[in-house]
């Protein structure tokens, strides 16, 4: 997700991010995959992503190895809501 710059530092990412985690709770998903980039421009988002309980995890799906990607995985069932 991005949001534009006018718009940044009003919660806005973590309200987009806690509706999609509330949503997968509620389709009783298990594990939420994401993946983002590793430009500094990302560095936002990976700390709000580790700040509602991602951590770093291999590839997945269709996935493959991506020097330019960092992929990331939320356990929902041990993670609380934020």
């Amino acid at each position: 997700m991005r949001i534009a710059p006018a718009f940044r530092g009003r919660g806005l990412a973590r309200e987009l991010l806690e509706f999609v985690l509330d949503k997968a709770r509620e389709g009783h998903e298990r594990t939420v995959f994401l993946e983002t980039g590793v430009a500094d421009l990302f560095v936002p988002a990976r700390r709000l992503y580790a700040s509602a309980g991602f951590v770093r995890c291999g590839p997945y799906g269709e996935y493959g190895p991506d020097s330019l990607s960092v992929f990331m995985r939320l356990d929902l069932d041990a993670a609380p809501a934020f």
